[in-house]
């Protein structure tokens, strides 16, 4: 886990990425950055300008983070996609007696 996402965005989305229990009264609820429907509706240019420009209670990083380092987080929350869970094979028929 690189040092850069524990240090400026972990307070609120996790060491995981998962989001923070008890965290949803003060700010609301922190995106869960591994979602997969979340993860394959947004572009790298889109997870950038987030961190870049902020929304909502997030803040934005651009004056204290470097361009590089925006890049890096945005490769690191790409790195949190969890695979979407295995579909369920339906019941077998019951077999008649």
């Amino acid at each position: 886990m690189p040092l850069l996402f524990l240090t400026h965005c972990a307070r609120c989305h996790g060491p995981e990425g998962k989001g923070v229990p008890g965290l949803a009264a003060e700010i609301g609820t922190a995106r869960d950055l591994g979602d997969p429907a979340w993860q394959d509706s947004r572009t790298e240019a889109q997870i950038e300008m987030v961190i870049s420009m902020g929304r909502g209670k997030m803040p934005a990083f651009r004056g204290s983070l470097s361009p590089p380092k925006i890049q890096a987080l945005v490769g690191h929350v790409r790195s949190l996609r969890r695979s979407p869970p295995a579909p369920t094979a339906p019941a077998p028929a019951p077999v008649a007696p």
